[in-house]
């Protein structure tokens, strides 16, 4: 992973369990942080992006929750989309069946990937081989 986050410098943005979000803020600052920080976005700019962003992934009833009361599956999604908001973002995910215990394939994650559909994003897995069934035709 350290040679990728090497290589895509500006665009490395990771979905990893080593990863938390930040446990002091909202998921809602968790994720509106990202662009006032890289593209120094009022309030107001960020606070629409972020609220399209939760409503694209159906989590606007989540937006003032801590990370520490969120399930496996809404924790994923913020980090997810956590690592959206980098521009033309290399989002790395690593073992997402370690991050999801109960998850069986791929597809869930698959259709909140398409939801995102950022221009200049970018997804890459990263999993073990013996998963690679779960994945179905994704799997290689």
């Amino acid at each position: 992973m350290m040679e990728i986050a090497t290589a895509e410098k500006g665009r490395y943005a990771p979905v990893s369990g080593d990863i938390p979000l930040l446990s002091n803020l909202s998921v809602f600052r968790n994720i509106a942080l990202i662009r006032q920080y890289h593209e120094r976005l009022g309030a107001e700019e960020s606070r629409r992006l972020t609220t399209e962003a939760l409503e694209r992934f159906g989590l606007c009833g989540i937006a003032e929750k801590r990370p520490f009361d969120l399930s496996e599956r809404d924790l994923f999604l913020v980090k997810l989309l956590r690592a959206a908001q980098r521009k033309e973002a290399l989002i790395v995910i690593e073992r997402p069946f370690v991050q999801i215990a109960g998850l069986r394939s791929f597809e869930w994650i698959r259709k909140h990937l398409e939801l995102l559909d950022f221009p200049g994003i970018d997804a890459i897995i990263l999993d073990y081989e013996w998963n690679g069934e779960r994945y179905g035709s994704d799997g290689a």
